[in-house]
């Protein structure tokens, strides 16, 4: 499981790579895909910048409004192609490249851990803590 703290990194280092792809990757020349990149990585470092967790300028939205439209963000990359008709103006490189950053978002959400240690109950805490003396008592 990824920590929230590295999925809040991961955010702003894939809202640079969102900008910048179309322009890495060929095909900052077809608008509408190019504006869809541009749209979610703007957006991305957008709601990454109020979202409720570490590295936030206004803690506004919950982390979870961020995780749905991280997945969102996700099923639009995937599917952009051929929502906005440009399947046919990008090369097939281009097309698995929406799929592998469409599915990449929905990934990172499903593996990030978004309860912390300070989130846990007293309860849950005094259970791994015991766990952890009693395995202690026993090496």
């Amino acid at each position: 499981m990824l920590s929230l703290k590295i999925h809040n990194i991961m955010d702003y280092v894939i809202a640079l790579v969102l900008i910048l792809s179309p322009f890495l990757f060929g095909f900052s020349d077809v608008e509408v895909a190019r504006n869809v990149y541009l749209v979610l990585g703007i957006g991305l470092a957008g709601y990454s910048l109020i979202t409720k967790y570490y590295y936030s300028v206004a803690k506004i939205i919950p982390v979870g409004i961020h995780m749905i439209l991280d997945v969102l963000a996700g099923i639009v990359l995937v599917f952009a192609p051929y929502i906005f008709d440009y399947r046919i103006s990008i090369n097939q490189g281009q097309m698995i490249f929406h799929v592998v950053m469409g599915l990449g978002a929905i990934t990172l959400v499903a593996i990030t851990r978004t309860r912390t240690e300070r989130a846990k109950s007293i309860e849950e805490l005094s259970i791994t803590s015991g766990a952890n003396i009693r395995q202690r008592r026993h090496v």
